[in-house]
């Protein structure tokens, strides 16, 4: 038997529909499918940037789950993608955790998720830079 995996990659012109199965696939909560669907089915044609807009503007929906699709599909979302959806995230040790343990973050990820931590956290940063913490990556 031969298996084939074919890897997507998301960009902020990718279908939402398509998006929405593999939040299923991925072990998204209820409530992000409930929202996700419910805003597909007013939405039809709607793309995963114009998705990315709405979440970003819903009060209700928090950063966690920018934080949760960032690293659940770390790999598959292209740089515009994780940049709109770090944009959401506002807590200096949530963006801290990202930037530690994300693996593709290039230099202007880098320096935004810094931005929202650095000089908040100072017992974290110490520890980062004297290596008793890590960055996933460095290892």
């Amino acid at each position: 038997m031969v298996v084939i995996i074919i890897k997507m990659t998301y960009t902020l012109k990718t279908k939402f529909s398509d998006c929405i199965l593999r939040l299923n696939v991925k072990n998204a909560c209820k409530e992000a499918i409930d929202w996700s669907e419910k805003f597909l089915s007013e939405n039809k044609d709607i793309t995963l940037g114009e998705a990315i807009e709405a979440y970003l503007k819903d009060g209700e929906v928090t950063e966690a789950w920018a934080a949760w699709c960032i690293t659940t599909f770390e790999t598959e979302l292209d740089g515009d993608v994780r940049k709109k959806l770090i944009g959401k995230i506002k807590s200096e040790m949530v963006a801290f955790n990202l930037y530690r343990n994300l693996l593709n973050l290039d230099s202007q990820d880098d320096l935004i998720l810094k931005s929202k931590f650095e000089g908040k956290l100072p017992t974290a940063e110490k520890e980062l830079s004297e290596g008793v913490v890590t960055r996933r990556r460095d290892t």
